[in-house]
């Protein structure tokens, strides 16, 4: 998003790729930290049993709307 002169306010969805879903509170803990929580982007999480690359445990899709 720096890269593009965007920041998480730009974000309008968020899609969570997990390994294990159990783990979706401490995912939104984090997601808080950078997402304005009284307008937070639109999100889906999805438990897979395996992830693009060996050894990862959550993956995070976004997209954003540049202006």
């Amino acid at each position: 998003l720096r890269a593009v002169g965007a920041g998480f306010e730009q974000v309008v969805k968020l899609t969570y790729y997990l390994m294990d879903a159990t783990q979706l509170p401490a995912v939104r803990e984090v997601r808080e930290r950078y997402v304005d929580t009284a307008r937070p982007p639109a999100s889906t999480a999805v438990e897979d049993g395996r992830l693009a690359l060996d050894g990862l445990l959550l993956e995070i899709e976004a997209v954003a709307i540049l202006p």
